[in-house]
């Protein structure tokens, strides 16, 4: 551990403030964010408890099994899943690209 007050379960990595990494071989960059699974956790405050896992960003929660997640803040505004689905505005994609939330069609700009 590296930085105030970490604590590191065996073959963990802890960079910051108040990290709390319980997966072996994970690793947590940032300040206040607990891990239990194999995987990477970079940002303020995150929760993780998915295996084979990335949250980046700040007060996001992955539950999810091998996913990234990214959102600068309390929820993940970008997903990609194993399988290659990608979601904005969901945690869950269904298809290849699920976008969700679009008050404004008009903003949304596709090119081939």
């Amino acid at each position: 551990t590296f930085g105030r007050s970490n604590s590191a379960y065996r073959d963990a990595t802890a960079f910051g403030s108040y990290n709390d990494v319980g997966g072996q071989y994970s690793q947590a960059f940032g300040e206040v964010t607990t891990w239990m699974g194999l995987a990477l956790a970079v940002g303020t405050s995150n929760t993780g408890t998915a295996t084979n896992s990335i949250i980046v960003g700040n007060f996001i929660t992955n539950t999810i099994d091998d996913s990234l997640q990214i959102g600068p803040n309390d929820t993940a505004k970008i997903t990609v899943l194993t399988g290659g689905n990608v979601g904005i505005g969901t945690i869950n994609p269904q298809s290849q690209l699920q976008i969700n939330s679009i008050t404004n069609p008009s903003q949304i700009l596709l090119t081939s």
